[in-house]
């Protein structure tokens, strides 16, 4: 998966052009995440087993970023 937040990687490292998304492998739902809130420390990972998909229910989604449109 060539988008998923790599290890280590911070809120606080985050950009105005990123957008950070959550996947579920198993529905294949996506949806956009708010991180404007959390501590700039969070590692994006670390969300990733937090995340429950409104879809089909599944606790782990992934992580992912993507660069806004121009």
């Amino acid at each position: 998966m060539e988008n998923r937040a790599p290890r280590n990687y911070t809120v606080g490292r985050l950009r105005t052009w990123h957008i950070v998304l959550a996947w579920c492998d198993r529905c294949k739902r996506r949806g956009e995440l708010d991180v404007t809130g959390y501590a700039k420390d969070l590692e994006l990972r670390r969300l990733e087993r937090r995340l429950r998909c409104r879809g089909c229910g599944r606790v782990g989604c992934y992580v992912l970023i993507e660069k806004a449109p121009r």
